[in-house]
C-alpha cells in the first residue's frame, strides 16, 4: 500500500510538472481585454431569436461562407473541398468543383468568376462555365498563406483578402486563441499584377473583409481581438487603419455590406468567461493548452450576429442558444432575406428581414 502512495505521488509531480513545463508550440502574448459586454443591456437588446430560421439542407458539412452567382444560384463551399451550387428554391444541389482543400470565403467578381479563399491552397479563382480551378495566389512578401479565410472584390477586379494566421494553420483550432498572437494579414491581389500585397499586417487573427458602399476603406474582423478594424483605401487617410468597433460580445467571423446601409457581422460565438480571464496570463495558457481537449475552454453550438450601420450602431442583434443553428461565419442579405453561412452546420439558414425586431 505505501508503494501505491508513493506511485500516485510521483504521477502526480510528473503531471504536474509535464503541465507547467512541456514544450508546447505556442508562445503567448499578454492581452487584458476589456470586459465583456452583457447581451442582455443596451445596445443588444432587444434580441431577434434565430430559432426562428429556415435551412437549406446539405449533403455535407461547413458551408462557411456563400455567394449568389449571377445566375441566381446559391454557392458555398463545404469541409471535404467541395464547392457546390444550390438552387436556393428547391434546395436541389451540384458539385462545381473540389478545391481538396478547405474553401472559406468566396465571391463572384463581375464576370461571373468565383474567388476562394481556401484555408490549405491560397487564393483560388473558378470559372463556374468550364469548371477550371486556378491557383492565383498563396505567399505574400515571401511568407506562404497558412490560412487565407475571407475576400471582397472592388468594382476594378482587386480582390481584397485575409490570412488570418501565417503560424497557425486550419486545423490548430486551439493554438491559435490560446497563443492569441497577431500574425493575421489583410492583402490585395489583382489579376493584372498576379502577385499579392500585404496591406496590414500584425492583426489578432484576421477574418471577414468588406469593401466600403463607396469603396473608400475596407472593414477587417479580428477575431481574437474582439473588434473590426478600417483601413483606408482613399482619401487622406490612404493606406492608413484604425479600430472601427472594439469590445464585441463575441469572435468576430464574416463582415459583409448589404448594399441596405447596413454591415451584417457574424459572430462565431459569444465570448468565453474562462479564455478571457486566463488571457493576460502566458503561464496559464500554457497550462490550459498542454490539457486534455475536454478540459479545454469549449465552444458552444450558439447562434449569434449583428447588424450595424456606417457609425458603427447597433442595428439589429440575432441571437438564438437553442442549438437549432449555431456558430456562425457568414451573412448574405438577398433582397427581403438573409443568408447564414456556418463552420460546423450541414445547412445554409435561411431568415426573413421581416422577422428582425
Amino acid at each position: 500500500m505505501r508503494y501505491f502512495k508513493w506511485f500516485l505521488l510521483a504521477l502526480s509531480a510528473l503531471g504536474l510538472l509535464y503541465l507547467l513545463a512541456a514544450p508546447v508550440n505556442i508562445t503567448p502574448v499578454v492581452w487584458k481585454p476589456d470586459t465583456a459586454p452583457a447581451l442582455s443591456e443596451a445596445p443588444y437588446q432587444p434580441h431577434t431569436d434565430l430559432a426562428a430560421l429556415t435551412t437549406i439542407e446539405l449533403d455535407g458539412v461547413g458551408p462557411e461562407d456563400i455567394d449568389f452567382a449571377p445566375d441566381g444560384l446559391l454557392y458555398t463551399g463545404l469541409e471535404d473541398g467541395r464547392i457546390m451550387a444550390i438552387d436556393p428554391q428547391t434546395g436541389k444541389s451540384k458539385i462545381v468543383a473540389k478545391t481538396k482543400g478547405r474553401p472559406l470565403g468566396l465571391r463572384f467578381d463581375a464576370k461571373g468568376q468565383l474567388y476562394i479563399a481556401d484555408a490549405y491552397k491560397g487564393l483560388l479563382r473558378l470559372d463556374p462555365s468550364s469548371g477550371q480551378l486556378n491557383l492565383l495566389t498563396n505567399t505574400a512578401d515571401s511568407l506562404p498563406f497558412k490560412f487565407t479565410d475571407d475576400l471582397d472584390i472592388a468594382r476594378d477586379g482587386t480582390v481584397y483578402f485575409s490570412d488570418a494566421s501565417y503560424k497557425f494553420a486550419y486545423h490548430d483550432k486551439v493554438a491559435y486563441p490560446l497563443e492569441s498572437g497577431l500574425h493575421g494579414r489583410l492583402l490585395s491581389y489583382h489579376p493584372k499584377l498576379g502577385m499579392a500585397k500585404v496591406l496590414l499586417d500584425e492583426l489578432g487573427f484576421a477574418n471577414g473583409v468588406t469593401l466600403s458602399p463607396d469603396e473608400d476603406y475596407l472593414l477587417v474582423t479580428e477575431t481574437l481581438r474582439y473588434r473590426v478594424r478600417k483601413y483606408w483605401l482613399k482619401g487622406d487617410k490612404k493606406g492608413q487603419s484604425e479600430i472601427w468597433l472594439d469590445n464585441l460580445p463575441g469572435f468576430p467571423d464574416g463582415i459583409l455590406y448589404d448594399g441596405q446601409g447596413l454591415y451584417w457581422i457574424a459572430l462565431y460565438n459569444p465570448r468565453n468567461a474562462i479564455l478571457d480571464r486566463i488571457l493576460p496570463s502566458p503561464m496559464l495558457r500554457k497550462v490550459v493548452y498542454r490539457l486534455p481537449t475536454f478540459l479545454q475552454p469549449k465552444v458552444t453550438n450558439t447562434a449569434l450576429a449583428i447588424a450595424v450601420d456606417a457609425q458603427g450602431k447597433v442595428k439589429h442583434t440575432l441571437y438564438d442558444t437553442s442549438g437549432k443553428y449555431g456558430n456562425l461565419t457568414n451573412i448574405v442579405r438577398r433582397g427581403d432575406t438573409l443568408y447564414f453561412g456556418s463552420l460546423h452546420e450541414r445547412s445554409i439558414g435561411v431568415l426573413s428581414l421581416s422577422a428582425l425586431k
